[in-house]
């Protein structure tokens, strides 16, 4: 089935990558002068609500959104903000941070003085913190699944790399292991309790660039996937991953499709766009990140938005976006696609499957009145009662407690 994507240019916001879709709201960072959060209904693409925060010249840079909280940075801060609906409310700030992430149990992210920290969602105070050795650094950023974060780490002195594991409750290390080479991004992804990354083993002679999956339980190495090329992107997206299967792309301009349980390829395609001009060209470049559901691929090639088939490979659908900038799939969320062209923020409408983390939403009903909590658990605020015999959407699992729409 194509794709069937259909302009639906947002007039509100001056776009930019920074953003986050959550409860039907598109939360993005306007890139000019006032460098200002909107909040924006996608029901009706109205500004609900717009932020600054106050005494702050510095931009937002990172967005995240979790337990009815949205977390920024800017380069002096980290704030969480509750969205009552028409206004934002500042909840807590602390010092700056750098590649926030989170799970249920806690909000993590690096310090300026390095150390690996987690801080509870409802104040904002330290639950732990671990410190790296005098030269050693977080490289890229953290990633969280099963309980544990996992992280790159780079020794300064001795030139490098290890991924690390850390109990997401406690901070406890349990285990690290040697990559014995580098990873171009940093960017270790979790998926069914395996953890991969793009690593590049290459030497002056001889070019050895690789997808590996570790172990999440122990760092064991599970499998490697020579890339026989280069990875086509430098971005956060350089490996997406759905249910069953990895993509990436190399610097040849192929997207290719690996099986995630035994790192056996399931598909290689040619996503480069071949034109003439002054004789046969062929455009390698993607701009990220890919953008996985479970039936579909979105990349940026050529200025165009190419859509694939993920079980197939097969190009689906090409949009031409027209102009000369490099246009970034950014999202994917309530049945839209977010690109962004640098100057302005467009989404798209499409057909298919939309999601990529989750099985397909299951619908509950309430037996009797609910509290609704704004956290998984008794210790978050309640937001409202819902009435016996409510229909809701779960959205995800978390123990005993339920993420509902």
């Amino acid at each position: 089935m194509p794709a069937s994507l259909a302009a639906k240019y947002n007039p509100v916001v001056k776009g930019s990558t920074v953003l986050a879709v959550y409860n039907g709201r598109l939360y993005d960072v306007e890139r000019s002068l006032s460098d200002k959060l909107y909040a924006i209904d996608l029901t009706d693409n109205t500004v609900k609500w717009q932020f600054k925060p106050e005494g702050d010249p510095t931009p937002i840079n990172q967005l995240l959104a979790k337990n009815g909280l949205l977390f920024l940075t800017t380069g002096n801060k980290l704030y969480a903000l509750e969205d009552t609906g028409s206004t934002p409310v500042v909840k807590w700030s602390r010092e700056n941070g750098n590649q926030p992430n989170y799970d249920d149990s806690a909000f993590f992210y690096i310090g300026l003085d390095k150390k690996v920290k987690a801080v509870d969602f409802k104040d904002g105070s330290t639950k732990w913190e671990y410190s790296l050795g005098q030269f050693d650094e977080v490289y890229g950023k953290i990633a969280t699944g099963g309980g544990r974060l996992y992280f790159t780490v780079k020794n300064r002195s001795e030139m490098t790399y290890k991924m690390y594991s850390l109990d997401s409750a406690t901070g406890q290390i349990l285990w690290t292991t040697d990559l014995y080479g580098y990873s171009q991004t940093g960017v270790p992804v979790f998926r069914d309790g395996k953890v991969y990354l793009d690593l590049n083993e290459s030497t002056y002679q001889n070019r050895k660039v690789f997808v590996v999956a570790y172990d999440g339980s122990n760092g064991s190495l599970l499998w490697k996937y020579d890339l026989k090329g280069y990875f086509g992107l430098n971005s956060d997206g350089v490996l997406s991953i759905n249910e069953d299967t990895v993509f990436t792309v190399n610097s040849e301009g192929y997207l290719i499709a690996i099986d995630k349980d035994t790192g056996a390829e399931r598909w290689k395609v040619l996503f480069a766009e071949i034109y003439v001009s002054g004789g046969r060209q062929q455009d390698n470049s993607a701009h990220g990140p890919i953008l996985v559901t479970l039936d579909k691929v979105f990349l940026s090639n050529h200025n165009k938005i190419k859509v694939f088939d993920t079980v197939t490979g097969n190009l689906l659908e090409k949009v031409d976006l027209g102009g000369n900038a490099p246009y970034r799939p950014a999202a994917i969320a309530n049945g839209m696609l977010f690109v962004s062209d640098g100057p302005n923020l467009l989404s798209y409408a499409f057909v298919g499957t939309e999601s990529n983390t989750t099985k397909p939403n299951a619908v509950g009903k309430t037996i009797k009145n609910a509290n609704l909590r704004k956290g998984p658990g008794t210790q978050f605020e309640i937001a409202h009662v819902i009435p016996a015999g409510s229909s809701l959407i779960i959205l995800s699992e978390s123990g005993d407690w339920y993420e509902v729409e």
